[in-house]
């Protein structure tokens, strides 16, 4: 739609706007305010003036400034529902020098305050001006009363929300500056009162001064813990859906050492499969047990070592046994044991610029520590073992804590959790990659914790299936669940079956249909052969 021939004001010539006032009367213009008419014969006019509510505003009132909560929001302040949803008209609230006003229109709502024009730092917004964020904030701490549900300003609480994210996307070296230009500002504006109130917050989020702050988020930072409030909403979901799922108490695994052995080889390797660190099983059991890394691959030959001595060595304690100091020394500890080959990917200490996975994005470095704390409250109210281990991969995995290794070591942890209440482990094999990513991102992406606890439910009924005494055993029950290839129209993981013939090729074990001439779409996986 051509924006500009949407909305036609009248006033600046009289000739043009007896021709906008014939056309309206002609049934070809629609008119939203005195002065004020729309081409536009389709839509509602409520859309209409919602849509263009700045354009309207600045039409009515040029050169006014954004204030208050629309200041914030950088668009027209609507009411919120019991279900989160917006409804009602949207407010623009602006503060202009010479007026003190309001304006109804179609889905639009304009409220003008008596007040300084623009300053230092203000920038054009469409005929308007947006303030800085000093004034902003100094402008959102004044004292208002809600009109139809929606306030002028977010006051105290909603300021401490504001410098949260601040601080996390621009560093806390930012709200100082901040804090230095409504120093400067508060005078010229009349809002002394409003500095004295944001020169405390900041302090207290900054953990200089001792003041009293209204908001979680804000609390959380000034003790150093600032959280990431859409990665906790994920955690209550899974906690929630954990405790209200008849959850399986799958038998552990083999208590011989020989089985031990077996499991957490298998473990190590298909966790570094998934990883993309690849090879052939036989040459990771030359790796583990002979101590043969190929001379070209000494990285990846060390990430498979290290995550089996790591498996192997659990330690006795659950990582629900422990506080969060003890939580987080652990996974620094296995991260800078795993990562030991790779200093790039600064081994033992949490990331220092944000991570991602495809349309994915983790939690912001200044924000893992509060949001691990944060999770490890949540998983303190979940009783059953295989839920806590469930959940603490999730923690790990959804907070991405550090450069690489976040999914071993989030592996581990749940292993740990589940070993320690006598339970079978969770192994992720390469058939089930696929299904598995798309369980966690269900939860990650849209919020949806059922497939979790349904996929690894399956998944421990496979690994305990496939526990035995031996490297072989274990290699062949696998093999027959078709865990070392390919997810694909011919390879789905099932739970192993002792009458199924395993045939090698490649280096690679599978059931014998599947190297039949009808399964040969399947192929071998790409990239997986030495070469």
């Amino acid at each position: 739609m051509d924006i500009p021939a949407e909305l036609i004001f009248t006033g600046s010539a009289p000739n043009a706007d007896r021709q906008v006032r014939r056309r309206a009367a002609a049934g070809e213009l629609r008119r939203l305010h005195r002065g004020i008419y729309t081409a536009n014969l389709t839509e509602p006019l409520e859309v209409i003036g919602l849509r263009h509510g700045f354009r309207i505003a600045a039409h009515l009132f040029p050169g006014a400034v954004l204030s208050g909560r629309t200041a914030r929001e950088m668009q027209p302040v609507r009411a919120v529902g019991s279900d989160g949803a917006r409804t009602g008209p949207g407010f623009v609230f602006l503060c202009h020098a010479n007026a003190r006003r309001k304006f109804s229109l179609p889905g639009l709502e304009i409220r003008v305050i008596q007040g300084a024009g623009p300053q230092p730092g203000d920038f054009p917004l469409l005929g308007l001006y947006a303030p800085s964020v000093a004034r902003a904030l100094l402008d959102n701490l004044t004292p208002s009363r809600s009109t139809a549900g929606v306030s002028r300003t977010c006051g105290q609480k909603g300021v401490e929300e504001w410098l949260d994210r601040l601080g996390d996307q621009e560093g806390e070296q930012h709200l100082n500056r901040i804090r230095d230009q409504a120093r400067t500002l508060a005078p010229q504006l009349g809002l002394n009162a409003e500095f004295a109130v944001l020169d405390r917050v900041i302090g207290a989020l900054l953990g200089t001064r001792d003041a009293r702050l209204e908001s979680a988020a804000g609390r959380a930072r000034g003790k150093g813990l600032a959280y990431d409030e859409a990665a906790v909403n994920r955690y209550t979901l899974l906690a929630a859906a954990l405790r209200a799922t008849a959850l399986p108490e799958t038998h552990r695994e083999s208590e011989s050492a020989d089985g031990r052995i077996a499991a957490s080889f298998i473990e190590a390797y298909f966790s570094n499969y998934i990883e993309g660190t690849r090879f052939l099983i036989e040459e990771a059991r030359h790796i583990v047990f002979d101590g043969e890394v190929p001379p070209q691959r000494p990285q990846d030959g060390h990430d498979v070592l290290a995550t089996y001595r790591q498996l192997i060595n659990l330690g006795a304690r659950a990582p629900s046994a422990v506080d969060g100091d003890e939580f987080e020394d652990e996974i620094r500890a296995r991260h800078a044991d795993l990562m030991a080959s790779r200093p790039e990917n600064d081994p033992g200490r949490y990331k220092q610029q944000p991570n991602a996975a495809g349309s994915t994005v983790f939690v912001s470095p200044g924000r893992v520590r509060g949001t691990l704390r944060a999770g490890l409250d949540i998983m303190g109210g979940l009783d059953h073992p295989f839920a806590r281990a469930v959940f603490v991969h999730f923690l790990v995995a959804d907070v991405h804590p550090f450069v690489d290794g976040n999914g071993r070591i989030s592996r581990i942890m749940m292993t740990k959790e589940l070993l320690a209440a006598g339970l079978s482990r969770i192994t992720v094999p390469t058939v089930w990659r696929d299904d598995y990513l798309g369980a966690l991102r269900a939860l990650n992406r849209h919020n949806d914790p059922a497939p979790i606890v349904r996929a690894f439910s399956f998944a421990q009924r496979v690994t305990a299936a496939c526990a035995a005494a031996t490297t072989d055993e274990a290699i062949s029950a696998w093999a027959s669940t078709y865990a070392f290839v390919e997810a694909g129209a011919h390879a789905r993981l099932t739970l192993p079956r002792a009458d199924v013939r395993i045939e090698w090729r490649n280096g690679i074990p599978a059931p014998a249909q599947y190297w039949s001439p009808g399964a040969a779409a399947a192929g071998v996986p790409d990239g997986f052969l030495r070469g």
